[in-house]
């Protein structure tokens, strides 16, 4: 592409991209280099979960949930996030398999094997109790958790925003006005 004053260079199939790149950008006479990587569309169609079928989630239909499942996928599990609430029903079914698990914790084991202060964290902490279970006892960080990262395409409750999110909570004291 003369006229761009820019040029697609072919590497070999066992060559690091970005490593290649770099290497590139360390000579003067190259003003930037970056990888072409190839991207896979990530559409996903809408879920098959009750309360979205039955249209009882509008939410999701008001912020663009579906145009953004079909635009960019379900999320990735790479992506842990914290919701900070009044804990979270680590069981729940829409919930159980994007749960995070604490991986320097051996649950069951009575020992603060990631030595945080928290004996066996394995979902989060509970900071109201000062304690590692995070078990919701108010029912409202089940449901901001089930918002973020429940668990889609199973037929139960609801999908989730993110629905290949990990779901991380702290609990904390749930403070009302009288």
């Amino acid at each position: 592409y003369p006229q761009l004053r820019t040029e697609r260079v072919a590497i070999p199939g066992n060559a690091n991209p970005a490593a290649l790149a770099q290497a590139l950008r360390a000579h003067a006479e190259v003003e930037a280099a970056q990888p072409n990587f190839i991207r896979q569309a990530v559409s996903v169609g809408s879920p098959n979960d009750p309360f979205f079928v039955n249209g009882n989630m509008w939410g999701l239909a008001k912020i663009g949930a579906p145009t953004a499942w079909s635009s960019f996928g379900a999320g990735n599990d790479m992506v842990v996030v914290a919701d900070i609430d009044t804990g979270v029903n680590y069981n729940h079914p829409d919930l159980v398999d994007n749960m995070w698990r604490n991986p320097g914790e051996i649950a069951g084991n009575g020992i603060d094997d990631d030595q945080n202060g928290y004996v066996d964290d394995v979902y989060g902490i509970n900071a109201a109790n000062n304690d590692s279970n995070p078990l919701d006892d108010n029912g409202h960080g089940t449901h901001t958790s089930g918002t973020i990262g429940a668990v889609s395409d199973n037929n139960i409750g609801l999908p989730g925003v993110a629905k290949n999110v990990e779901l991380n909570t702290y609990s904390m004291a749930l403070v009302t006005s009288h």
